[in-house]
């Protein structure tokens, strides 16, 4: 049995353990965000969240949580300037208005990505790695969506050449005009959110 005298020690040394403890769950959040990890953007923010359905070459429809790059501004600032973990656990897709031939850069980028270029019906034709630096990266031919992801995601998933981007409501094609508004992006994420698929969190 402990005698009081060591009693008081324990209770007297109590609120140190606790300060210790305070401080230790401040720091494992502090740091990070001191390094700028959650770092975002205004152009980053303004995206809006969509579900996408992808249908794999070997026939598995998923779905995915995707930020819808459709305007200048957001589709200039991509990934530049974000955090290291905001960027681990977000997808970005870029919508052009018609296809064409263009080139990505990773120069502010904190880390490696993984980016699918689609035709306008959504087969996606191409997908590469990039890596943070001054190097120019596009596909050989033209293209009208853009897929960006962390780096090994693709592979991860399953997602290969071949594979799709699918509307909702039944639409099997990406064709001209499929994202005319965010409106129609907030409608087919209602839509496509009833699925059966996987999530991206």
């Amino acid at each position: 049995m402990l005698s009081p005298e060591m009693r008081g020690r324990i209770f007297s040394a109590w609120p140190v353990v606790l300060a210790l403890a305070a401080a230790g769950m401040l720091a494992w959040w502090l740091v990070p965000a001191l390094r700028g990890d959650y770092r975002t953007t205004p152009e980053f923010r303004k995206m809006g969240l969509a579900k996408l359905a992808v249908l794999t070459a070997t026939g598995q429809e998923m779905r995915l949580t995707v930020r819808v790059a459709d305007e200048q501004d957001e589709q200039l600032a991509g990934f530049q300037h974000i955090g290291r973990r905001v960027m681990a656990r977000s997808l970005i897709l870029f919508v052009f208005l018609r296809e064409f031939s263009g080139m990505f850069h990773m120069r502010n980028v904190v880390g490696p990505l993984d980016i699918a270029f689609a035709k306008a019906d959504g087969k996606i034709f191409s997908i590469m790695r990039m890596d943070p630096g001054s190097k120019l990266y596009g596909p050989d031919g033209p293209f009208q969506y853009a897929l960006e992801a962390p780096a090994g995601f693709f592979a991860k998933k399953g997602i290969t050449v071949g594979a799709k981007l699918v509307l909702p409501m039944g639409q099997s094609s990406l064709g001209p005009g499929a994202f005319p508004a965010r409106a129609a992006w907030a409608a087919a994420s209602r839509a496509i959110g009833t699925r059966k698929g996987e999530q991206l969190t």
